[in-house]
């Protein structure tokens, strides 16, 4: 919340920036856009794959996982097989 806030009143509350904005052309603009989204790509898909590869890591499965699902409609499923790395 603090980063959006801060984005709010720095950018939205900032008469510099909306001259600026004015006076910058179209394709300028459309680059810095399109510069922000792909620094935001980049955070959210590194952040993403930290969180992921350690479950796809063919580790991943203890056995005792599979007594957990004793008694679930998961019981009968069988395991994934696993990856060729």
């Amino acid at each position: 919340a603090l980063p959006v806030m801060l984005l709010t009143v720095l950018v939205f509350f900032n008469g510099p920036v909306w001259t600026m904005a004015a006076t910058i052309s179209r394709l300028r603009l459309w680059l810095a856009l399109l510069f922000l989204l792909l620094i935001a790509a980049a955070c959210l898909v590194s952040s993403t794959l930290s969180r992921v590869r350690p479950i796809l890591r063919p580790d991943a499965k203890q056995p005792e996982d599979a007594a957990t699902l004793i008694g679930t409609p998961f019981e009968t499923m069988p395991d994934r097989p696993r990856r060729v790395t």
